[in-house]
C-alpha cells in the first residue's frame, strides 16, 4: 500500500475508530505491565501450587473462549455499543478488584472476570469498525493498525513497568482498571449518533436474529469453519502456556531478576511483530489467505519445538 493511499485512508477514520484503536493501545499496555506476572502473584502471595494456578487460568480462559461463541449473537440482538460498554465495565470492575483483593476467593473471582472483557469486546468492536468504515481497504488498514498498536502497547507496557518498578506488583492492576475507565468515557462521548430511522432499522434487525441454538445448527454445517475454529482454539491453548506454564517454570526455577526476564520476553515478542508486521504484509500481499495461514502455522510449530528442546 502506497503512503499517500494509506494517509488518505487514515483521514477517513472516524473519531469512534480512533477511540477503539488508541483505547486498545492503553488498555493492552497497562495489561501487559502486570498480567504476565499473575502466576507469580498466585504462587508467591496466595501459595497456590502449579496445578492449582494452571486449573484457575485454564478454566477462566476456557469459559472466555466459549463465551466468545455467544458474544456475536448477543451483539446482534442487543446492539454492538451495549456489548462494548459491558466489556469495558467488566474490565473496570475486575481489574480494580485484582488490585485490592486480599483474600484468595476474591482474587480468583477477579481473575475469572478479568478474562471476559477481551472476549466481550472482540467481535462487537470489529463489527462496529465495519459499520464505521464503508471501504473494505479502510477496514483492513484499521484491523492491521489495531493489531499493531496492541503489540506496541505490549512492548511499552512492560518496559514502563520495569522503569517504574511496577512489574509483578499486585496493585499495578489498578492501571488497567483506569485505562478501561478512560476507554468507557471516550466511548460514551463519541458513541454513534443514530437517527430514528437507523434506530428502528437496528431494532428490526435485532428481532430477526436467529436464536443461539439455531445459529449453532447453521455453523455445524460449515465444515471449513469448524476446522478453523478447532485450529484457532488449539493455537490459543499454545499461547496460553506463556501466561501460565512458562512463567511458573521460570518462577520455580528461581531465575534471578524474574521480573526483568519475563518483561524482556514480552518486549522481544512484541517488538518482532512491530518490526515485521507491515513488511510481511507487503511481502505476502499477493499470497492466498490459506498460504499465509500455512506459513504462520509452520513458524509456530518450529518455535514450540525449539522451546521444547531448549
Amino acid at each position: 500500500m502506497e503512503n499517500s493511499s494509506a494517509i488518505e485512508r487514515l483521514k477517513r477514520f472516524t473519531p469512534l475508530v480512533w477511540v477503539m484503536l488508541v483505547g486498545n493501545f492503553f488498555v493492552r499496555a497497562s495489561y501487559y505491565m502486570v498480567w504476565p506476572f499473575l502466576a507469580v502473584i498466585l504462587y508467591e502471595n496466595y501459595g497456590l501450587s502449579a496445578t492449582e494456578v494452571g486449573l484457575l487460568l485454564t478454566v477462566s480462559a476456557t469459559f472466555a473462549v466459549f463465551l466468545g461463541f455467544y458474544t456475536g449473537n448477543l451483539a446482534d440482538r442487543f446492539g454492538r455499543t451495549k456489548m462494548l460498554y459491558t466489556a469495558v465495565f467488566v474490565g473496570v470492575i475486575s481489574f480494580s478488584l485484582l488490585a485490592v483483593a486480599e483474600s484468595l476467593w476474591l482474587f480468583a473471582t477477579s481473575v475469572f472476570l478479568a478474562c471476559l472483557p477481551r472476549t466481550l469486546w472482540d467481535a462487537p468492536s470489529k463489527a462496529l469498525l465495519t459499520e464505521e468504515l464503508a471501504d473494505a481497504k479502510d477496514r483492513e488498514l484499521a484491523l492491521h493498525l489495531l493489531y499493531f498498536l496492541v503489540n506496541v502497547g505490549a512492548a511499552l507496557g512492560p518496559l514502563y513497568g520495569l522503569w517504574a518498578g511496577l512489574n509483578g506488583e499486585q496493585f499495578s492492576f489498578i492501571y488497567t482498571g483506569i485505562s478501561y475507565i478512560g476507554l468507557l468515557l471516550a466511548l460514551l462521548y463519541f458513541r454513534p449518533k443514530l437517527s430514528e430511522a437507523q434506530t428502528f432499522a437496528l431494532q428490526s434487525a435485532a428481532q430477526s436474529v436467529p436464536k443461539f441454538a439455531k445459529w449453532l445448527g447453521i455453523l455445524r454445517k460449515d465444515k471449513v469453519f469448524l476446522i478453523v475454529l478447532i485450529a484457532t482454539t488449539l493455537v490459543y491453548l499454545v499461547y496460553a502456556q506463556c501466561d501460565s506454564s512458562l512463567v511458573q517454570y521460570l518462577t520455580r526455577a528461581e531465575v534471578p531478576d524474574l521480573a526483568w526476564l519475563i518483561s524482556s520476553l514480552i518486549i522481544a515478542n512484541s517488538s518482532v511483530i512491530i518490526v515485521c508486521q507491515f513488511p510481511l504484509l507487503h511481502l505476502m500481499r499477493n499470497w492466498r489467505i490459506e498460504n499465509r495461514l500455512y506459513a504462520g502455522g509452520v513458524i509456530l510449530i518450529i518455535s514450540q519445538v525449539m522451546m521444547a528442546f531448549e
